[in-house]
């Protein structure tokens, strides 16, 4: 930001530019450094003389998905008005054009019904195939490209312009981020390219009320928060705001421990915290460069039998469980198969190649409480500095209708930094949509608030907000829970819709994600994650009360991030 303002200060014709500030307002409200009272004397001069606004990001700037029903409540309520300061309340207010969370959340009925009881403008951003900035107010939905100048060069953002003003009549919205450290911010060139273009195609730069003051000049939808909507669904749940590396859950499970405590609502300064916790501005600021640790705990010791090789049976009640050389392959109930019998997979993938996680062992264990496999495997790619390790366990607890499955994971450290395309530690194959049909996804919160959204056969990937997921397909139904201790972490479920043939094949990503990210956010993070595993035929599915016997036999979810490249043995 005071990079961003000097040199708007700095320029001598920035005042034919209508900037609109998109910021959390804690740093606003409740910041008490000398150094921040000066940036926001210059913001505020900066509004008051050129005319810019504000798009405040919400109260503490959260992520909306992640967020629990009340806390959201609080996220929005606390925006212009709260408890700690009301200096900047006045300010806020009459200069806020809109407000843009960094997600927002179109899944949950109570979270739509909280966007339509505040009466503002909101922006969704959407980050898919195609970049578009969402307005929405009331039933009218305006949808407008955007060029995110925070990934080009100055060069690039000049042939971005040209190229968009020769094509388009509509609205264009230019969009930075003043968190990335490329060089917009750090010259001169990118102003004097923007105001020449400005001159050159004759544009205007406007204030975003003035979109939906201008009806007869632009296409506004009408708009319903329905499953039928405008907004597609793989614009906003693909935003690449709202991502799901190892480093984004971290924040989870600091989320999931200020919850167990059960009066937090109640308590102002515990729901601040777990607003703040679930912003990334927090994340950036805490670990800025990867630098973080959590106490690991040991991997739980197991009594190994032998070791095993071919297709394993684990059956409990009338649920069976196909592993095959390691591999999850299928599960069954009263005989019939329930899913389409292809085997999980491990991988990091790079934008042109894809390196698979290779098997060094599979053992059958059994104790007092569970019997299972344990697999091992380890990845070593091409620029390693350091291999990446994976254990799996695919376990069942005694007299309890269910699989588990514990993820375990080490991934490597790299020479130079890649783009990673997307990465699994175990993704998992599970319908076969044919044209024409939908699968059901069911998803409920640790809260009790759910959610369900028909997926069609058309090829894409999905984020979908939750802890615990039913899937339906046809006769078909298959719960997958994110369990941990207290139940209260919300998690993200990447789903992927691929086309192969003439059928479209459904897959579940969990601890992975299909959106790419730099090599820097996973390399060297050790991560553990538990699920639990229910398959049905013709039958409702809902996830049991777990026992307390069950309960210790589940090892609390972590994540931690090696100082310096320690050697670990799995066994």
């Amino acid at each position: 930001m005071e990079k961003a303002l000097s040199l708007l200060e700095e320029h001598t014709m920035s005042s034919e530019l209508k900037v609109h500030w998109n910021l959390p307002c804690i740093p606003l409200l409740e910041h008490s450094s000398l150094r921040a009272k000066a940036l926001l004397t210059r913001l505020k001069n900066r509004i008051d003389t050129k005319g810019d606004l504000l798009l405040p990001m919400g109260y503490s700037g959260a992520h909306h998905p992640f967020l629990l029903k009340e806390e959201l409540r609080y996220e929005l309520d606390w925006t212009f008005v709260n408890r700690w300061n009301s200096g900047w309340f006045e300010f806020l207010s009459s200069n806020s054009a809109a407000l843009m969370p960094p997600s927002m959340d179109f899944c949950r009925e109570s979270s739509k019904q909280l966007y339509r009881e505040k009466n503002y403008l909101w922006l969704a951003i959407s980050s898919g195939e195609r970049n578009r900035i969402y307005l929405i107010r009331g039933e009218k939905l305006l949808v407008l490209p955007f060029i995110d100048f925070s990934k080009l060069s100055v060069k690039e953002i000049s042939k971005a312009l040209k190229s968009s003003f020769k094509k388009i009549d509509t609205p264009l919205v230019l969009l930075f981020n003043l968190f990335n450290n490329n060089n917009t911010f750090k010259t001169n060139n990118f102003l004097d390219s923007l105001l020449y273009l400005k001159r050159r195609y004759n544009i205007s730069f406007c204030k975003i009320p003035q979109y939906f003051q201008d009806e007869a000049e632009l296409n506004i939808y009408s708009f319903s928060y329905s499953e039928n909507g405008d907004i597609p669904l793989e614009s906003v749940l693909t935003s690449k705001e709202l991502s799901d590396s190892p480093v984004d859950r971290v924040y989870r499970i600091e989320a999931c421990k200020i919850r167990e405590n059960r009066d937090y609502l109640n308590k102002p300064e515990l729901l601040k915290k777990i607003l703040i916790i679930n912003s990334p501005q927090y994340l950036r600021s805490k670990y800025a460069n990867g630098n973080f640790t959590l106490q690991t705990p040991p991997i739980k010791g197991r009594s190994f039998i032998a070791n095993m090789s071919g297709t394993v049976n684990l059956g409990e009640a009338d649920m069976e469980t196909v592993i095959f050389e390691g591999k999850l392959k299928n599960f069954s109930v009263r005989g019939k198969e329930v899913l389409i019998d292809e085997c999980s997979s491990s991988y990091i993938s790079y934008p042109k190649r894809q390196f698979s996680f290779e098997q060094s062992g599979i053992f059958s264990f059994e104790d007092e409480m569970s019997r299972g496999l344990r697999e091992i495997s380890g990845i070593d790619l091409p620029d390693s500095r350091s291999p990446g390790k994976l254990m799996i366990d695919y376990y069942l607890l005694n007299e309890f209708p269910a699989l588990f499955i514990s993820v375990f994971i080490t991934y490597p450290e790299l020479r130079s930094v890649q783009t990673i395309q997307s990465y699994s530690p175990l993704e998992i194959p599970l319908f076969r949509i044919t044209p024409g049909h939908t699968v059901m996804l069911e998803a409920l919160f640790p809260d009790g608030e759910k959610y369900s959204q028909k997926l069609p056969a058309i090829s894409g990937y999905y984020r979908f907000p939750g802890k615990t997921f039913i899937l339906t397909c046809g006769e078909s139904n298959l719960l997958v829970d994110f369990t941990d201790y207290e139940c209260r972490r919300v998690n993200l479920l990447p789903v992927r819709i691929r086309k192969i043939k003439k059928d479209y094949l459904l897959y579940i990503n969990p601890g992975g994600s299909y959106c790419s990210c730099p090599s820097t956010l996973i390399e060297g993070v050790e991560e553990h994650f538990t699920l639990m595993l229910i398959a049905g035929i013709n039958e409702r599915l809902s996830p049991p009360p777990i026992p307390a016997s069950v309960v210790k036999e589940l090892s609390p979810a972590w994540i931690g991030r090696y100082s310096a490249p320690v050697k670990k043995k799995f066994i």
